[in-house]
Parts: C-alpha cells; sequence; structure tokens
C-alpha cells in the first residue's frame, strides 16, 4: 500500500508541474513586447489637482493589476476611437473603460460597445444603464458622517443648519444627514424631552443667488444658529464671513466640504471646525482595481449593468488630522511623479 501510494504521489503529480509550468510560461510570454496584454482606458476629466489624484491612485491599481493604463484628457478625441485598436497591436485587448461625468455630459455615448468591455463611470452617474460600475462619492454616507462629528462639536445639542446642492446627490447627502440625526435623538435625548438636535436644511439651486446670502436669510429665521454643515462645496471662508456677521451665528461651527488649501488653513487655524475631505486617489484606485476584478473573473465577477457600485466616503479632517491628511497628499503627488 505505501508503494503504490508513493508511486501514485510520485506520478500523480506530474501533470500538476506540468501545469504550473506552461503557466509561468505563457505569462512570461504575454510579458515580452508583442504579446498578449490587456489595456484599460481613463477618461479624466480634467487635469487640475484633483483628476491628478485620480490618475495617479489608477496607475497604482494599474501597476498591482498588471493592466497596461491609458490616460485620455477631454477633447483629445471622441470615444469612439478609444474602443477600436487604431494600429496597435490587434491582440491588445481592450479590458474595460473608466469614463468621468464631465465627459460624458458633453462627448457622445460610445455605442455597440463589446461585450467583454467593462465600462466604469466616475463622479456623478450619468449612464447607469450602460455601465457595469460606478465609483463615486458617498452622499447618504457623507451625510452620516457630518451628524457622526456634532457629539464633539455640539456635545449638549443644538440647532443645526444644512445647506445642500439643490440636485439628486444633494438631497441623498441631507437625507443622510436627517436619518443619523433622528438616530442620535433617540439614543440621547434631551432631559425635558425635546430634542436634542433640531435640523433646518436648505437645498441651494446652483443657479440661484450667492451662498452667503441664502445663508443670511436661513439663519434670519432661526433664533439661534450653532452648527452650519456646508454640502455646497462653497468656499469655506466666505461662509465663516456670513457667519461671523451674524449675532446669531456667530460662534457658530462650520462643516464643509470645501476641499481648497484656505478650508484646510482655516483647519490648521481652528476657524473652520473639520473639512469632509474627498478621496480621489482612491476613487482612481478602486476603479481600476474593480475593472481588473471583472476582467479576471469574467462573468461571475461583473455586476450587471446599471448595479454595480463603489462609494468612496469623504474622509474627516479636524484640526488633529491637518497633518496627517496634507501628509497623505504629499504622498501621492510622489506617487503621482513617479
Amino acid at each position: 500500500m505505501t508503494a503504490v501510494t508513493t508511486r501514485w504521489a510520485l506520478f500523480g503529480g506530474i501533470p500538476m508541474a506540468v501545469l504550473v509550468i506552461a503557466a509561468a510560461y505563457r505569462a512570461e510570454l504575454e510579458s515580452r513586447p508583442g504579446g498578449h496584454k490587456h489595456r484599460a482606458v481613463l477618461v479624466a476629466g480634467g487635469a487640475d489637482a484633483h483628476w491628478r489624484q485620480v490618475i495617479s491612485g489608477a496607475r497604482a491599481a494599474a501597476r498591482n493589476a498588471g493592466l497596461d493604463l491609458e490616460i485620455q484628457l477631454p477633447g483629445r478625441g471622441d470615444l469612439q476611437k478609444l474602443v477600436r485598436h487604431d494600429g496597435r497591436n490587434p491582440r491588445d485587448e481592450l479590458a474595460g473603460m473608466i469614463v468621468a461625468a464631465e465627459v460624458l455630459g458633453v462627448e457622445p455615448f460610445p455605442a455597440g460597445l463589446p461585450q467583454n468591455v467593462k465600462l466604469i463611470t466616475l463622479g456623478r452617474d450619468l449612464a447607469p444603464d450602460k455601465r457595469h460600475c460606478h465609483v463615486g462619492p458617498g452622499d447618504f454616507a457623507a451625510g452620516r458622517l457630518a451628524a457622526s462629528l456634532l457629539g464633539e462639536a455640539l456635545p449638549e445639542g443644538g440647532a443645526i443648519v444644512a445647506l445642500a446642492p439643490d440636485d439628486e446627490p444633494g438631497r441623498r447627502q441631507v437625507c443622510g444627514l436627517r436619518h443619523a440625526l433622528g438616530v442620535l435623538n433617540r439614543a440621547s435625548p434631551r432631559g425635558d424631552g425635546a430634542m436634542r438636535y433640531v435640523l433646518e436644511s436648505a437645498l441651494i439651486a446652483s443657479s440661484g443667488s450667492p451662498l452667503p446670502s441664502s445663508l443670511r436669510k436661513l439663519i434670519d429665521s432661526r433664533p439661534r444658529t450653532d452648527v452650519v454643515i456646508d454640502f455646497t462645496a462653497a468656499p469655506a471662508l466666505s461662509v465663516l464671513d456670513a457667519l461671523r456677521s451674524h449675532p446669531a451665528a456667530a460662534e457658530a461651527e462650520l462643516i464643509t466640504l470645501d476641499n481648497s488649501d484656505a478650508a484646510l488653513e482655516g483647519v490648521e487655524r481652528g476657524d473652520v471646525f473639520a473639512v469632509l475631505a474627498h478621496q480621489p486617489y482612491h476613487v482612481g484606485y478602486e476603479a481600476v482595481a474593480m475593472l481588473a476584478r471583472m476582467h479576471r473573473d469574467g462573468r461571475l465577477g461583473t455586476p450587471a449593468p446599471g448595479k454595480g457600485l463603489i462609494n468612496v466616503c469623504p474622509r474627516v479632517v479636524r484640526q488633529r488630522e491637518a497633518a496627517a491628511y496634507r501628509a497623505a497628499q504629499q504622498a501621492h503627488a510622489m506617487d503621482e511623479a513617479a
């Protein structure tokens, strides 16, 4: 029995060894110039600092996944041309496309994408019926995240004013905030039975009056404002000026989605309580990583059109977290330069 078992182990392992060697040889062939490569196209929404970080994260994920990532900026050619090989090695297979919402708003959507080409959109979800996955900010989660800061910013409770864009993402942000405040009020009601946190929200049309004047009108209707949560990403210093000039809100704390250097400096000085910072590097990384998984796993790993969704929640940056946030930004910039 021992001899039979030993003989089976010896000769039964040969097919497995052959398979391993064949797989290694195939991988080596595919890594050679002219070999079979998988490429992906990222159509960015611009060339500013935000999109540079998106591209940096996408490139890092592409290196890890072994994808050949091509970066395309808006206006450098229509999306239809990117689907074709355009003189490339015909064996260079297009694994997928990652397209920014800013591009989808102005360029025709590529018709007749091959079934094996996966599509991921970034930013606003403008093509839910065509894309396999969408990677963007978690609007509902951002509202809940803002509410989670109130225990520190307003431990005794008080009056909160929330401003959001008059669109679907803005409504989701306010919905997330209201949901979390409801939980907080039920968990720790005031001794007199009143709600600990009282919320007044307003949706601001992008074409409407400037935010500071809208904010003043909202504050005028209330005897006191203790915290302002601004989801519109208006300049934080302008919002602060509007608050400080109003007696009923002069001491109000500000939580903002303004990701500018001026807002971050306001956090460092203690003028702004917190910034809900976007994470563009992680948006780019998650988009390419998801694309690589879909390409690797085929139909089993690919969501049905319109079903895939990855929310990249903002990062809280308070005064004590500002230095670490700046260090992370610098690291991403170095990764981009490399």
